[in-house]
């Protein structure tokens, strides 16, 4: 999070200060963000995101003309060297890349310049930002390297799919520990235990695409001894394809080591533009989100917060939740409002389940460029054994359907 933002609305009017040559202009909706330290980078760093489609999508500029909404509007937004007629915006928009000062102060004479305003290392600053932060667990990346393998410490991990654009996925992996196998120490009135988690994704042929680190806390009341199930979770960006994820937790007072690995398959897109559903997700929890909460934050999805069940096996008594979002939904011409139908069924030996669910519709909610649903069942009703859950949503406008199929265990409450 930076020290400040400075937040500009589309459309505002914008009064240039002189380092950016002075002069009025309107600019698209734009944020500056300030930080007056970043170790490795500098002091007084700014950085400006910029939202030229008018969509919400903000993104990181490349200079200081991008956020003009009159770059490329001839006789509008001019600086004060072009208002005065000592320069033309086609000097400036001509020097705007790859230009030494010369040629720069030449395309903008008023403009003062200073060093970190020098193209290059603007671009070079960014690239640091955008840097992957330094692994620091050295040892558990080298546990990985060497492909050593340790079993001292269970624990398991599942990963889920959420498409965030038509190319690209957003895999949560969650990580399920058993807080009496860790060592805790006394501190206040309670008792902590620290994990070093270390977690890698390579493609097949162990090309490396995605590494990280984390210290994760587990804190419990001072003498409490019984089972405690406690989670961890990363959202890791794929694209298509096949990959392997490697996971590694250490017990840093204990000393425990434990190792797993798991298969990501990233699918596809399959360039349709048909009514599609997302994998259902079986939670253990779904809440609604805190306000600042974003899909970037652990168990965020959309405007809830999902917390995975680790094998899809729920005791009778406890809520059952699901998620899942619906893609590519068509809206009426005349209302610009879709027409969508939801099932939710559940079988056990082929026999169906009564649900409770009235109008089940209304649990499909907007979000952004597709909608969701993320609601509790209780499972008190249902008796121990193995069910299906059917999933079908109807776009009644398009006429299409989709539909998913998943199975989950009910156990007795120990």
């Amino acid at each position: 999070p930076p020290d400040s933002i400075e937040h500009h609305d589309q459309g505002e009017q914008y009064y240039r200060p002189g380092r950016d040559g002075g002069g009025v202009t309107t600019t698209f909706a734009w944020q500056l963000w300030y930080y007056r330290h970043l170790e490795g980078i500098g002091d007084g760093i700014e950085v400006e995101f910029v939202d030229k489609t008018m969509s919400g999508h903000y993104v990181l500029a490349r200079d200081e003309m991008d956020k003009d909404a009159f770059l490329w509007v001839p006789g509008l937004g001019l600086t004060e060297a072009e208002r005065l007629g000592g320069a033309t915006k086609a000097e400036r928009i001509g020097t705007r890349t790859m230009a030494n000062f010369a040629s720069r102060r030449g395309g903008n004479p008023l403009r003062t310049f200073s060093q970190k305003d020098e193209l290059f290392e603007r671009l070079r600053r960014y690239t640091m930002l955008q840097a992957a932060p330094e692994i620091k667990f050295k040892d558990l990346e080298g546990i990985v390297d060497v492909q050593l393998y340790y079993n001292q410490l269970p624990f398991q991990v599942r990963h889920d799919l959420i498409q965030i654009t038509s190319q690209d996925y957003l895999v949560p992996v969650t990580w399920f520990f058993d807080s009496s196998e860790f060592t805790f120490r006394p501190s206040g009135e309670s008792e902590i235990a620290t994990l070093n988690v270390y977690g890698r994704v390579e493609t097949m042929t162990r090309r490396k695409v995605y590494a990280f680190d984390d210290e994760v806390v587990l804190t419990r009341r001072a003498g409490q001894q019984q089972a405690h199930g406690s989670v961890y979770q990363r959202g890791i960006p794929l694209a298509p394809g096949r990959y392997k994820l490697v996971a590694v937790v250490k017990d840093t007072y204990g000393g425990k080591i434990g190792t797993l690995e798991r298969g990501i398959h990233v699918p596809e897109p399959s360039g349709s533009t048909e009514l599609r559903l997302s994998p259902v997700i079986l939670a253990d929890r779904v809440q609604p989100a805190s306000v600042g909460e974003f899909i970037s934050d652990p168990f965020v999805f959309a405007s809830v917060k999902v917390y995975p069940a680790a094998d899809n096996r729920f005791q009778r008594g406890q809520p059952l939740g699901f998620y899942f979002e619906v893609y590519n939904v068509t809206a009426d011409q005349q209302t610009l409002e879709p027409d969508l139908d939801l099932q939710l069924e559940l079988f056990k030996d082929g026999n169906p389940i009564p649900l409770p669910f009235r109008d089940l519709h209304r649990l499909l909610h907007r979000y952004s460029d597709r909608f969701f649903a993320g609601s509790m069942l209780n499972t008190q009703p249902l008796e121990p054994g193995l069910y299906q859950m059917r999933i079908a949503v109807t776009d009644r406008i398009a006429g299409a359907s989709d539909e998913q199929v998943l199975k989950f265990r009910i156990v007795e409450s120990s």
